[in-house]
């Protein structure tokens, strides 16, 4: 907007002009020299708008990529910090990660001391229970319960064990897959950087190639500059004395043509050259660093884009290993708690067998007992044996209650051994599962501090490769600002390659001129003394002319008194006597003849009119 408005004016005032032009100028102009003029100012108008537009043009072109190149920058510095700030939260989250690291494991310290007091508190509760002592029936269905509950949860674990593998064994070959991709995609990018420094190392090679072209020209336009300036001294040392005009003539026009219009036109040729070439590299400079930092922005994209999955990544490891962890930790409460109860049923079936022992021993005893009063009551038999009979059938029916309950006890016995061999049965079971689980849990314990081993390494390859991206970012910008310090200076010395040349080109321009004015002086001084050859030759001329018809002829006859007379007039109808028309002298016929000095003067005549008449024409020319 700010260039039309000075354009508008312009515009404004010439149409105003325009019309006083016109209302001065009506009166005095006819209509055809109006006309022209209106043509002349209309065509001058539209050479001035065009003139205008292609200035405007180039300036919004210039500015356009002026603001393209702050805009790629500022996208750059702004891809920059966009990394510094992800490094430092990649820290303080690594810090953070840290510290709950530290805090889970005093969790894990804490639970294992709990762990310990649990198991001493269900010590004493089984020393308190194996004091009170339950009942038959309710402690066989508690222990078959439990038994039926362990049985569950081994299967439980198991399934939960193997489902642990299997996710592990494929999360294991996703890590695998995912570091193939990152080392083809590093050695993709270092195959990248190579290039891209064989590139710029190219692109300095021939600018260097390129200066020394330049100087090796600049030094062969020293050398013609004093070339030209030897040529002016010796030209100024020979005097115009030495030598006749024709001889100069012909050497300052050689000298000419050999010297200058060689130089000149090499020159004009070298500097067009020379222009198309800085032009062209300028191009292709600019296009490299555009293609660059294109590359650079995709290679900043990619890179943030690796880093937030590899953050992803870290996260769902993190994840998983605490879930890991409160796993392990539920089996091992779990485990306690199988071995607590087992040493619970150990107890409490000793403490069984031996009651039911000590229960027969007593049931023994009392048999032994009656049979020995049964044994005293039928020997001392009495005097009241109804008495003693009934005795009898007391003690006898009291017999056959024991016998019963001596056979119920045997079959308690047999129903207790019974299940003292499936407890046992089940114990061995129980201690197999309980081994197995041992050794288990200490594969996953290894397992888990395999796991975060390497999730150590990767994390601390994660942040050596973040570092290796963070200097290849900051050598990229390092290199990119080098590149555009080059080409300021690249165009710092196209710009002074530019002054010098307008400055050669000024001074040949001031040479030529120089030259032009002494070939002006050279040609007037020439044309001078060619005027006043040509005067005297033509007064010579007026001598050498036939006095009768007044030509200039080769064949001349020679008077008595010394003027001449051409051979083309005629002596008829004279006489014996012919009187000179000059001097008016009588000679006689008879005695005039044929003159060969003055026949050769006039062809000389001839001859130096000729050369005369063409050195005019070069001169004028």
């Amino acid at each position: 907007m700010q260039d039309e408005k000075p354009i508008e004016t312009a515009m404004l005032s010439l149409t105003e002009r325009k019309n006083k032009l016109r209302s001065k100028d009506l009166k005095k102009l006819s209509s055809s020299q109006i006309t022209q003029a209106t043509l002349e100012t209309d065509f001058k108008l539209c050479k001035m708008i065009e003139v205008a537009q292609n200035d405007k043009e180039l300036i919004e072109i210039q500015r356009k990529a002026i603001y393209m190149q702050r805009l790629e920058f500022h996208s750059l510095s702004l891809n920059h910090e966009a990394l510094q700030r992800n490094f430092e939260a990649l820290s303080n989250q690594v810090l953070v990660e840290r510290q709950e690291k530290a805090e889970l494991q005093l969790k894990i310290n804490q639970l294992a001391n709990e762990r310990l007091s649990i198991n001493d508190r269900i010590k004493e509760l089984q020393d308190k229970l194996g004091a009170v002592g339950l009942g038959d029936r309710e402690y066989d269905m508690r222990k078959e319960n439990e038994i039926k509950e362990l049985r569950e949860n081994l299967e439980l674990r198991r399934q939960q064990i193997e489902q642990l593998k299997s996710d592990l064994q494929k999360r294991i070959k996703k890590i695998n897959e995912i570091e193939s991709k990152n080392e083809i995609i590093i050695q993709g990018k270092d195959k990248e950087i190579s290039t891209l420094t064989a590139d710029l190392r190219a692109n300095n090679d021939l600018m260097k190639e390129t200066m020394a072209q330049y100087r090796a020209k600049q030094q062969t336009l020293q050398l013609a500059q004093g070339k030209i300036i030897d040529l002016e001294s010796k030209l100024k040392q020979k005097t115009e004395a030495d030598m006749t005009m024709k001889e100069v003539i012909e050497r300052v026009r050689i000298e000419l043509n050999q010297q200058y219009v060689p130089l000149i036109s090499q020159l004009k040729e070298e500097a067009h050259a020379r222009n198309s070439f800085y032009q062209r590299e300028m191009e292709k400079m600019e296009n490299a660093f555009g293609e660059r930092t294109q590359a650079l922005e995709d290679r900043v994209r990619a890179q943030d884009l690796q880093l937030q999955d590899w953050i992803a990544k870290y996260n769902d490891k993190c994840k998983e290993c605490a879930s890991y962890i409160s796993i392990s930790e539920h089996r091992l409460q779990q485990y306690n708690e199988l071995l607590s109860k087992k040493k619970e049923l150990e107890d409490s079936k000793g403490e069984h067998i031996q009651n039911l022992e000590s229960e027969l021993h007593k049931k023994d005893e009392e048999t032994l007992q009656l049979k020995s009063e049964l044994f005293q009551l039928e020997q001392g038999i009495g005097e009241d044996k109804r008495e003693e009979i009934r005795e009898l059938g007391h003690f006898k029916e009291r017999v056959i209650l024991l016998e019963q309950q001596l056979m119920l006890s045997v079959e308690k016995c047999d129903m207790l051994q019974a299940q003292m061999v499936s407890i046992q049965n089940d114990r061995d079971e129980a201690v197999a599962n309980a081994k197995k689980l041992v050794q288990k849990l200490e594969e996953t314990d290894r397992f888990k501090q395999h796991i975060e081993d390497r999730n150590e390494e990767k994390y601390l390859e994660m942040r050596r490769e973040i570092a290796d991206r963070c200097n290849q970012v900051m050598s990229l910008q390092l290199e990119i600002q080098r590149l555009t310090n080059e080409k300021l200076i690249d165009k710092q010395v196209i710009d002074e390659l530019e002054r010098r040349i307008d400055y050669d080109r000024d001074k040949l321009y001031k040479l030529q001129k120089e030259d032009s004015e002494l070939f002006t002086t050279f040609k007037t001084q020439t044309t001078e003394e060619l005027t006043n050859l040509k005067r005297s030759f033509e007064k010579i001329g007026k001598d050498l002319m036939c006095k009768s018809c007044w030509k200039l002829g080769t064949d001349c006859l020679m008077l008595k008194c010394g003027h001449s007379l051409c051979s083309t007039c005629s002596l008829k109808g004279v006489g014996d006597v012919f009187y000179c028309k000059e001097c008016m002298e009588e000679t006689e016929i008879s005695t005039i003849s044929r003159s060969q000095p003055i026949k050769q003067i006039s062809l000389n005549y001839i001859m130096s009119k000729k050369i005369l008449e063409s050195v005019l024409s070069l001169v004028s020319t």
